[in-house]
């Protein structure tokens, strides 16, 4: 289904563009071939998508090497979890995501959309990591940092679930009914 919608632009624009076009249609052919249970086709796309890496990074463009990275590790942690392979893995691939990001330059508006801290705090949960999950939902709100997003309603979410999973005391509870009612 998700193949029928996908067409080739006009002329060389997916030659001349390999971040736009090959990348990010590999990444989201991938993660969608993923979620609707089809290996074959997300394993296929994410080996499209690592073919194009090279050619990203030799157009010299920092900012899209970066970006195509953190595709690449991020659509393997969707391609590795879609086939149950193990939070382990799936929680390294998304760290390294996570590392290329937060120490890319800032922008506004950001360069880099995908939610690799609150996907990475997610897999540690669904790991039963919860403490390491805090530990990253937390800053992802309140870092000092320009990647802080205090009002992120994932990592609210996130840290909120990861407060549960944790030992109740009274502070933990108190908090976890603070970040309920925003």
């Amino acid at each position: 289904q998700v193949q029928n919608l996908d067409s080739a632009p006009p002329g060389d624009f997916s030659d001349q563009w390999p971040y736009g076009f090959g990348v990010l249609r590999h990444f989201a052919l991938a993660a969608a071939a993923s979620h609707l249970g089809s290996t074959r086709s997300s394993v296929e796309h994410l080996s499209s998508l690592r073919s194009l890496l090279p050619l990203v990074a030799a157009s010299g463009n920092a900012q899209y090497t970066n970006l195509s990275r953190i595709a690449n590790h991020t659509a393997s942690a969707v391609v590795l979890h879609g086939m149950q392979n193990g939070s382990s893995r799936v929680i390294q691939a998304l760290e390294q995501a996570v590392e290329i990001e937060m120490h890319m330059r800032y922008n506004e508006p950001p360069v880099c959309l995908l939610p690799t801290r609150e996907c990475l705090g997610q897999a540690l949960l669904t790991a039963g990591r919860a403490r390491d999950a805090e530990s990253v939902f937390r800053p992802a709100l309140y870092g000092y940092s320009f990647h802080a997003e205090p009002n992120c309603a994932w990592a609210l979410i996130g840290l909120r679930e990861s407060l549960k999973q944790q030992e109740a005391s009274p502070r933990r509870v108190q908090e976890i009914d603070a970040l309920s009612e925003r």
